[in-house]
């Protein structure tokens, strides 16, 4: 639905947009059984002589207690403009109607409608329920002859705005290309300030990989040091997206290439971490510490393996890393690639000579011991496939007491454990676990009847018996009388429902 409207507009021009959006609540309907978001889509066209300038206007309707409470959000029509759904305040007067439109026209670059509004006593600083004044909205949308027309008028440039960023840093976060040129031509913008998270303007450069802005902020005197909140530099966020050209320009300015953020990672775990092979190798070359472990004792190629990153575990292998190291929690590559189900990362660590028998047994917290564990527990058959290759043990238990043939027999995995028996022929079936199970009553008391009739057949003793002495005969008609009990149940209530 479309409406025409001529600036500067009156009381009754509010009036009239209210109870349009009126009418569109109660033909939206309503939900009893649901809370809904009904969405209203109302199209405004604002004139002023030649110049037109149009809104799409959002309104969202949530109903609640029978009560119909519009909401709205507002979007200029552009291309460019990325789509954000924003909730404000519900719209209650004639003048936060009229500050609403003001919001967007420094987003349209209309100069006439905010030179009208302007006349009508509006501050030019003017925040909006986010914060947000004039000039940033037209910078966000990059309108430069508004961005300008704006400064002539005095707008603070100092200022911090919405979440707490600078105009500059506001510019860079849009990539508003005329508005960063315009800025960064000024010599009243403090290219140092600090935004949201003590952030300057070249660490959001050096986050988004913008050589050239890197460039330009450094030859306006940027920082190369500056530290914001998580005691990261530009370097970290430039090693963070992998971007060569970025360190290299940080690292020829002076930057420290093995300086750590909070949690102890340098520029080059923060590249492990995300997997990017070039920027480990041109770190390395730069002379980044490469023994260097996190607060958490984790060294670089643990990070790597958190990637799930093959190739840089072999780089990072190559110039010294051991595959067997192990963090503050006991935690190896090895162990880390299995939980994370990464086989291309276990099967390169097993060829690297990575201990596929080393436990975790002394940390008391964790659930598993060994990789093959890990690997069982996860039911994942390629990994253990690779362990069983590389003689990963079977009959080393977990703090339960369990060995990995218990965790699958407890899951009903019989691929798993026919990719165990397929690697070892000497498995012990009649090993029982720390509450005197073994396999095949675990199978049992679980009800996976595939499990019981492969260990069976693999020779499993069908007269074991658990600590209660019941054997498996009683614990297999223990759990058929459970599931045609929970069956009567399901049927009863089917015929209250009468369904």
């Amino acid at each position: 639905m479309s409406y025409a409207l001529t600036l500067p507009f009156n009381q009754s021009d509010y009036q009239f947009l209210s109870q349009q959006i009126d009418s569109q609540i109660d033909r939206a309907g309503f939900n009893s059984k649901k809370e809904k978001l009904y969405p209203v889509y109302i199209h405004f066209r604002c004139m002023d002589g030649e110049e037109t300038v149009e809104f799409k206007v959002k309104a969202h309707v949530r109903y609640k207690a029978y009560e119909a409470v519009p909401f709205v959000t507002h979007k200029p029509f552009d291309s460019k403009i990325k789509k954000r759904n924003y909730l404000c305040k519900k719209i209650g007067s004639f003048t936060n109607w009229y500050l609403f439109f003001f919001d967007n026209l420094s987003a349209t670059g209309s100069r006439k409608l905010i030179c009208q509004a302007l006349e009508r006593g509006l501050n030019i600083d003017r925040v909006d329920a986010w914060g947000n004044s004039a000039i940033v909205h037209a910078i966000s949308h990059d309108k430069i002859l508004c961005v300008k027309y704006i400064i002539e008028k005095g707008a603070d440039l100092t200022h911090k705005y919405g979440a707490g960023h600078t105009l500059l840093q506001v510019a860079i976060i849009k990539d508003s290309k005329k508005s960063i040129k315009l800025l960064l031509s000024r010599d009243d913008i403090d290219v140092n300030q600090t935004g949201a998270h003590s952030m300057t303007a070249l660490h959001h450069a050096s986050k988004r990989g913008n050589y050239k802005l890197v460039s330009e902020l450094v030859e306006r005197g940027a920082d190369v040091h500056a530290l914001d909140d998580s005691n990261r530099t530009p370097l970290l966020y430039a090693a963070g997206i992998g971007c060569t050209t970025c360190i290299h320009l940080l690292l020829n300015s002076g930057a420290n290439i093995n300086h750590t953020d909070k949690q102890g990672k340098s520029p080059l775990m923060v590249a492990a971490l995300n997997g990017y092979y070039l920027c480990i190798d041109f770190l390395i070359e730069h002379g980044a510490e490469i023994t260097a472990r996190t607060h958490s004792g984790q060294t670089a190629l643990m990070l790597a393996v958190e990637s799930e990153n093959a190739g840089c575990v072999m780089l990072l292998n190559q110039h010294g890393l051991a595959v067997n190291d192990s963090d503050k929690f006991n935690n190896t590559p090895l162990m880390t690639a299995t939980r994370l189900e990464s086989y291309s990362c276990v099967t390169t660590l097993l060829k690297l000579g990575a201990e596929p028998n080393y436990s975790l047994f002394p940390n008391k917290s964790l659930q598993v011991s060994t990789p093959l564990h890990i690997a069982a527990e996860k039911g994942n058959l390629n990994c253990i496939g690779a362990l069983m290759c590389y003689k990963a043990s079977t009959s080393v238990v977990d703090q339960n007491g369990k060995a990995p043939l218990h965790i699958l027999a407890e899951k009903g995995n019989t691929k798993g454990i026919k990719s165990l028996m397929s690697h070892e022929a000497t498995i012990n079936l009649e090993q029982v676990d720390g509450d005197g199970n073994s396999a095949l009553i675990l199978a049992a008391k679980n009800g996976h009847q595939g499990t019981i009739e492969y260990l069976e057949q693999m020779g499993a003793d069908v007269t074991v018996k658990d600590k209660l002495g019941h054997d498996l005969k009683y614990i297999k008609s223990q759990n058929n009388i459970d599931g045609m009990q929970a069956k009567a149940t399901q049927n009863s209530r089917r015929r209250r429902r009468g369904y």
